[in-house]
Parts: structure tokens; sequence; C-alpha cells
């Protein structure tokens, strides 16, 4: 670590901004090889340009205009604060890599995120946003997408353009559907949806061939679509809590399937497909559902099926 002296080596108007937030903050600015999420105020330098950024924890409700400054800044953490309007000036900042936005008060993402085309990484979980714009669809670099703990409740057709996404968590929202166009995301291996209110998934959900793991506890679902049998890589799969009476035979399909939940839905009959999946290894049933199919449970514990 070293001091902001370090900041002797970048351009005057990014040492200024430099001065102005170590100010705003009353800390000394530490220079790191190497800024992570959970930094507490911390920068690197690369090139003779700011190129990471962490405030973490400050209470900060706004941001200097200044910081657009940082046209080089490729990464930037900003996790528990109190930011209730989008920074604008973050949307100039066209050579951002990753962005984290979690824990503030953000109710409001502005179109212009469109404009950060060379995102890999964008955390927005923990705030308390309604929708997301349209423009989201021109992040097609975005890998790792959060948007959990918000109050949404519905999602943009245009996220079907996230072709590059490999984990993407929408849960604890207020979504009542989630759009067809998901299933254009083939290369998604972890796909949170669980506490949300939805009431059918999109069969288009079968096209996630990447998928290992699937979460959609705690939803008002009634059914899921045969096309489950179709995520072959998927390993843990959670149904807890919904109202399911049934689950599609198609499950049996899901030979890669190492833990499933079902406890807490009104199952009419036993899903005989799981006493199919080979590599079953965790179930979550439930005392009404063990009581109702304690043989067929007995069949599946025979096998060294675990319950917990």
């Amino acid at each position: 670590m070293c001091s902001i002296s370090q900041s002797k080596y970048i351009s005057q108007p990014e040492w200024k901004v430099l001065e102005e937030l170590k100010g705003l903050v009353k800390r000394e600015l530490n220079y790191v090889e190497k800024v992570n999420w959970k930094a507490d105020f911390a920068v690197s330098i690369e090139n003779n340009h700011v190129s990471a950024l962490s405030l973490y924890d400050y209470m900060l409700s706004t941001l200097p205009g200044s910081i657009k400054e940082f046209k080089q800044l490729k990464h930037l953490f900003l996790m528990k604060n109190q930011l209730k309007e989008f920074p604008i000036e973050i949307t100039q900042m066209y050579f951002l890599n990753s962005l984290y936005l979690r824990e503030n008060q953000l109710v409001k993402i502005p179109e212009s995120i469109g404009n950060l085309t060379q995102l890999k990484e964008l955390d927005l979980g923990r705030n308390q946003l309604v929708k997301i714009p349209e423009s989201i669809g021109n992040l097609t670099q975005l890998e790792k997408f959060s948007l959990g703990e918000n109050q949404l409740v519905e999602i943009p057709e245009s996220i079907g353009n996230l072709t590059q996404l490999e984990e993407f968590s929408l849960g604890e929202n207020q979504l009542i559907e989630i759009p067809e166009s998901i299933g254009n995301l083939t290369q998604v291996k972890d796909f949170n949806l669980d506490r949300n209110q939805l009431e059918e998934v999109p069969a288009s959900i079968g096209n996630l061939k990447s998928l290992k793991f699937l979460r959609l506890s705690d939803n008002n679902l009634t059914e899921i679509p045969k096309s489950i049998g179709n995520l072959r890589s998927l390993e843990y799969l959670t149904l807890s809590i919904n109202k399911l009476r049934l689950i599609p035979e198609t499950l049996r399909n899901l030979t890669n399937l190492k833990e499933i939940w079902i406890t807490g839905n009104p199952l009419v009959k036993y899903p005989y497909a799981l006493n199919e999946l080979p590599n079953l290894k965790y179930i979550k049933i439930g005392s009404k559902l063990n009581q109702i199919f304690e043989s067929e449970f007995n069949e599946l514990r025979a096998k060294g099926v675990q319950e917990y």
C-alpha cells in the first residue's frame, strides 16, 4: 500500500478528483495493485490513469460530478453507500469492465447505462429498483449480473441479448413472469429466481443447456414446463414452496442432477422420475410430503439419497 502521493503519476484532473474524494470521505487514499469490491478507500493506477476505485461503506448519498475525469476507469466499486440516484457520469466511463452498486438506495437506472458496452460484471443488488431500462440489452459482454433483492416487477425482453451471461440473479423481487427471450441465455450456469411471485416459467428455459444451478423456490408456480428435461447439465434444482401438483416426467432426463428441493408443494402424485436419477445425492422433502409418499421416498433413501 502507498499513500495518495501515488497520484503524482496521473494527470492533474484525475489527481484533483482524488483529492476531492479524500476530502469527502475524510480518509487517506490507499494505492493497491488490485482493487476489489470490499476495499475501503482504494485506487489502482495503470498507464498513468486511475484504472480502479473502491469506496466501500461511506454512507455517500452523491458523488462529485468530477468523477467523469476517470475516463480510463475499468473497475468501480461503490457498495454499501446511500446513493439514491444513479451517478450519470458513470455512463460516460466507456471502458468499465466491473460496476458494483450493491446495497445503495437506487430507485432508477438511466437508459444511458446502455453506453457501458464493455461491462462484464454488474451488481445492482439490494437497491429499490422497480424496473430496468431496455438499453440493458446493449451490455452484450456481461458475464455476471445481479439484480437480487430489489422490487422489480418486470424484466425487459432485451435481456435476451445478454448471451454471454454465466451468472444471473433475480432472486427476492416481485416478478410475476420472465420473458421468453430468457431462452437466449445459453451460457448461463447459475440462475436465481427464488422468492418472487412467478406464476409460470417460459418453456424457453429449456434452451439453457449450460445451466447447473436453477433456483425457483418461494414463488407461485403451478407447473414446471416439460422442457426442463432439456437441462442435461443441471446439478442443483430448488422448487420448494410453490403450488406444484405435478412434477414433469421429463425430470428423469436430468442425469447430472445431484440435489433437488420439493418441500412445501401440494403434490398429488409421487414424481417417480426422481428414482431414475443416477447421480441424485440429496433431496429436501418436508414432513408433509414425507408422510403422504412415505414408501416411495423410502425407496429413494434405499438408493443412498440423503434427506435434509
